[in-house]
């Protein structure tokens, strides 16, 4: 689509939050900002929770993430 890379990372906190409302979830990209949140969450999963919530936090640019987001990446 053409997006900022902000819009992007905005983009992929949507996609968590469909997929923490049971949506399936299907993306085609050549983004890097797509494939590295992919890594980043996969990543995440074998780090503490305190610390990989701050680093995926840090990673949108936001101050805190919502549980729900939480919930997805640490499943």
């Amino acid at each position: 689509m053409g997006l900022h890379p902000q819009a992007i990372a905005t983009f992929g906190l949507l996609l968590l939050e469909l997929m923490q409302r049971d949506y399936r979830v299907i993306v085609s990209t050549h983004s890097p900002v797509l494939l590295d949140l992919a890594w980043a969450i996969r990543e995440l999963r074998e780090t503490g929770e305190s610390r990989a919530m701050k680093a995926l936090a840090r990673i949108f640019g936001i101050p805190r993430l919502s549980n729900q987001v939480r919930d997805i990446c640490l499943l």
